[in-house]
């Protein structure tokens, strides 16, 4: 048995199941036990089962609660990003400047120390 996914909108995915071998279409007609879902043989499943198409099964889900949480989720995790970034980048900035002031001071330190003292 195959089993294809397919989006048709950002709430909904559309789910076929295709049967591929003689074994599988009658696990799915019902006429010999499924050994993984006992369940689906009841009364109801079966009635079920016979109004679908014979070789396609169409169920759909609705992703509409875990959507607009995982959307929030990327945009925060975007935004974390975006901040560490700008943090990142000014204190490397602030560490350049640090390092030049300090340099300047020592060259201008050395440059005093290497006058005469006569001075």
């Amino acid at each position: 048995m195959t089993v294809k996914f397919k989006i048709v909108s950002p709430a909904y995915v559309k789910i076929t199941a295709s049967v591929k071998n003689e074994h599988d279409e009658k696990i799915r007609q019902g006429l010999e036990p499924d050994l993984f879902m006992p369940e689906k043989h009841s009364q109801g499943a079966r009635t079920l089962q016979n109004q679908l198409k014979p070789r396609r099964l169409l169920c759909l889900f609705s992703f509409s609660f875990f959507r607009p949480f995982l959307v929030s989720l990327l945009l925060l995790l975007r935004l974390l990003t975006l901040l560490l970034f700008r943090m990142l980048k000014e204190f490397l900035l602030r560490l350049l400047l640090l390092l030049l002031l300090l340099l300047w001071l020592s060259s201008s330190l050395f440059r005093l120390s290497s006058l005469p003292s006569s001075l």
